[in-house]
């Protein structure tokens, strides 16, 4: 699952590319995380992690297991301020994407 968010609201877009959610509010089926968030991505066990700023929530489904907790805690080297996160299905890893000023900051984590 892809998640893209625009200030208060969510979309997500499925493996193959099919819109699943459209512009709903964050606060409406994530009750506790804010608004404007940088990234998210969902590993293979099924566990969403939300990402904004220097912060991150757990998930589960749509239920908030965990945060706001530092990123540095639970993810070693990645930075703040996300720009994107994704996995790849073949290798189960996490790819962090960070830009600044045309550089692009990949960071790989094992889960």
């Amino acid at each position: 699952m892809i998640y893209l968010f625009r200030g208060e609201y969510y979309f997500t877009i499925d493996s193959t590319g099919r819109v699943q959610t459209r512009g709903r509010k964050i606060s409406d089926d994530f009750i506790g995380l804010p608004n404007n968030l940088d990234a998210a991505v969902t590993t293979r066990n099924g566990t969403t992690y939300f990402f904004k700023g220097g912060k991150y929530y757990q998930a589960r489904g749509r239920r908030i297991e965990s945060g706001p907790r530092p990123i540095s805690s639970h993810f070693r080297n990645v930075p703040n301020n996300l720009d994107a996160a994704f996995t790849y299905t073949k290798d189960g890893l996490i790819y962090f994407i960070k830009s600044e000023q045309k550089l692009y900051l990949i960071m790989l984590v094992q889960m």
